[in-house]
Order: structure tokens, then C-alpha cells, then sequence
């Protein structure tokens, strides 16, 4: 806990300082230019974000500049502790009692990195679980807060796979309608069709993800992969082949198993899935959040089973590690630094291999009763 309180205030530290919060400001200028009636995917820095994301988040634009990084800066606290409190209760995770998970989550690095540069990560990632705990009740609201989890598309799927695999199609209807309305009035105030503000958007994405510049994230495999093959090509095509034997293998994985089992471990699978296929950076790697909570709740099960794999990776969670090529970009260009993305693509293999592994607690005790000698019934005794 000691360590995650520092942590955070490093994080805040960071994010109040003249260089820090640098997304927060971005977004500040186009939710304000939006809200003024300018289109922000024509600005010569246009908007990455969706228009529905554009949104949810123009409240920031009502700040002044000034005071956007200390407000964000108190909301992303907010947002820490609430994904720390929201994981085991979407991971199915009753043996974590509340203290050691928010000093274990607040540790992360990845919670320093999001702080730090303002981002929107715990937005995606805390409406993202509670939509998976406001679905299993039946509640209408977790379509709206799924429809939230997706101001960050890349990692709002992974909820949104989540949905599909748990078949729950009334909070896929209600976060497709969240969508859909807030890109028709993002379109509205700009006097445009939600066709063509989409499209604009689409192309942005586009032209940022293709190219010899073409943005690569810090956790995701695609640049192991172009460090390993030399043609652009080729490289890209086995990352497609590898991005969909992977969710091919988690869909084959989840029939195979029994409903609760499914339930608990689909939504890990898909976290890891979408870090090591899509496009993030290190502040993402929050997202493991659920990973670790279904590692810890093997360990508690089966101690025996794998005793220090939990405590390696919470180690490099809060040492950082993940990302390190892109701390190092500047004094090592070495492409081998990229093999620290293997981390989160390890933990997938591992999560996929297991998947069934989680033995009740009357299971490990039964090995002792079962060495025990028989008892006839006649040597009972009552007190």
C-alpha cells in the first residue's frame, strides 16, 4: 500500500507539471473547438479519438487550461481506486480482500505512466468492468457503460468480446445505441451527417496506423515482429495470422469449458489478447488488472501450483519493465529491447494452457482426508 500511495502521488506529481498531461491537453483543445462548432478532424492536428469518445469527454472542454491538469489529475486517482475495487468483483475473485488489491494495483507502473500523461485508460477500463458486473445482474446500464468502455476502441474490445462470449446481446444492443447517438450529435453540432464525421475519423486512424511512420505501440507484438522479418509485408501478414490464431485459440479454449469457468477466464483471455494485438502503449498495461487477479486466485486455490509466477509478474508490473524499449529508445537502438513485449503474450499462452485449472479448496484438503485411516461407524463417539 506504502508503495502504491507513492507511486500515485508521482503519477499526480507528474501529470501537474508544465511538460506533464499531455493527451488531457489535446483533448481539452478539440472537445473546446467541438463545442464551438469546429470540426477537430480538420484541425493540423486533427483528433484521434471517435466522435462518440469526442463526446463523452467534451465536459473537459469547459475547463480552463490551467485547471485541466489538476482536475484530470484527481479524476484519475478516483478512476485507480475504482478499477482496483471493480477488477475482482468482474475477475469473479472473492479470496482478494480490498486493501491488498488497491495497494497491488496502485503500485503499477502502468498507473504512474496513465496519471502522468493524462490519459483516458481507467475512463475505458473502469466503465469496462462495470459493465461486466452491471451485466451479470441484467441491468440496462451496463450497455451504456460498455458503449463508454469504447472511447478507447482498442481497449473497450476487449469488453466488448467479453459481451460476445457471455451472450450478453442486451448490452451489445445498448452500447451499439449509446454510440450511434452520441455520433449523431457529434455530427449535429457540426452541421454534418454521423457518415461522414465517422469517415473523416477512419481516415485519421488510417493514416496514423500505415506508412513508413506508422505508429507502433509499446506493448503490443507488431514491432518483435518487424524486427524479426524484413519485409513490410510479409511482417504484417504474420501479425494478422498471429493477432487471429489467438482469438481463434480463446474461442476454442472458452467451448471447452464449463460455464463457470468460462465466465471467470474470458475476460483475462481478452485483455491479454487485445494487448498483444492491438496498438497500446505501457499506460494500457492496466488492463492486466484482471490477469493478475485470476493468477492470484489460482494461487490462493492451488499454492502449489505455480508460487512465484504471481509475485514475477507483479514484480515487473511495478518495476516497469514492459515498455522498456521505448525508455531506451534513445540510448540502445537495439531491436532485441523488444522482446520484453513477450510478457504479455506469455501470460496469454499460460492463461490459454490453464485454462481449467483452478481445483476447489476441497480438492487440495481431500489428499489429507483420503491418508487417513478408515473409521467404523461404531467407534463414534458423542461427547
Amino acid at each position: 500500500m506504502a508503495i502504491g500511495v507513492a507511486n500515485v502521488l508521482l503519477g499526480v506529481g507528474i501529470a501537474v507539471r508544465v511538460d506533464g498531461s499531455r493527451d488531457i491537453s489535446w483533448l481539452w483543445i478539440w472537445t473546446r473547438n467541438w463545442l464551438a462548432g469546429s470540426n477537430p478532424y480538420r484541425w493540423p492536428v486533427p483528433a484521434d479519438y471517435p466522435p462518440w469518445a469526442l463526446v463523452a469527454l467534451s465536459p473537459i472542454g469547459m475547463f480552463s487550461a490551467a485547471a485541466v491538469p489538476v482536475v484530470w489529475a484527481g479524476v484519475g486517482v478516483a478512476l485507480a481506486i475504482l478499477v482496483a475495487w471493480l477488477g475482482p468483483k468482474a475477475a469473479l475473485v472473492d479470496s482478494l480482500r480490498y486493501r491488498p488489491s488497491l495497494g497491488m494495483f496502485l503500485a503499477w507502473a502502468a498507473v504512474r505512466y496513465v496519471l502522468g500523461n493524462g490519459q483516458f485508460t481507467l475512463v475505458a477500463a473502469s466503465c469496462g468492468l462495470a459493465a461486466v458486473c452491471l451485466a451479470r445482474r441484467g441491468s440496462w446500464w451496463s450497455g451504456l457503460l460498455l458503449g463508454a468502455a469504447l472511447i478507447k476502441p482498442h481497449v473497450g474490445v476487449a469488453f466488448l468480446a467479453w459481451a460476445v462470449a457471455a451472450g450478453e446481446w442486451r448490452s451489445i444492443g445498448g452500447a451499439a445505441a449509446t454510440l450511434t447517438a452520441a455520433t449523431v450529435a457529434f455530427g449535429a453540432r457540426l452541421h454534418e451527417s454521423a457518415v461522414s464525421t465517422m469517415a473523416q475519423y477512419v481516415r485519421q486512424v488510417g493514416a496514423e496506423f500505415s506508412g513508413p511512420h506508422a505508429l507502433r505501440g509499446g506493448v503490443e507484438l507488431r514491432p518483435l515482429v518487424d524486427a524479426a522479418i524484413a519485409a513490410p509485408g510479409v511482417a504484417a501478414l504474420v501479425n494478422l495470422c498471429l493477432t487471429a490464431a489467438g482469438f481463434v485459440a480463446i474461442v476454442w479454449t472458452l467451448t471447452r469449458q464449463p460455464s463457470d469457468t468460462r465466465d471467470r477466464i474470458a475476460l483475462p483471455l481478452f485483455c491479454a489478447w487485445t494487448l498483444a494485438s492491438a496498438f497500446h502503449n505501457a499506460y494500457d498495461l492496466v488492463l492486466l488488472w484482471p490477469v493478475w487477479l485470476v493468477l492470484w486466485d489460482r494461487q490462493q486455490h492451488d499454492p502449489d501450483g505455480s508460487p512465484y509466477l504471481l509475485a514475477l509478474v507483479q514484480a515487473l508490473l511495478v518495476a516497469g519493465v514492459p515498455g522498456i524499449a521505448w525508455k531506451l529508445r534513445a540510448f540502445v537502438p537495439d531491436a532485441g529491447l523488444h522482446v520484453d513485449r513477450v510478457l504479455v503474450a506469455g501470460l496469454l499462452i499460460y492463461l490459454l494452457a490453464t485454462a481449467s485449472r483452478r481445483p476447489p479448496l476441497g480438492e487440495i484438503h481431500r489428499r489429507e482426508l483420503v491418508q487417513a485411516a478408515p473409521r467404523h461407524s461404531s467407534e463414534m463417539m458423542l461427547p
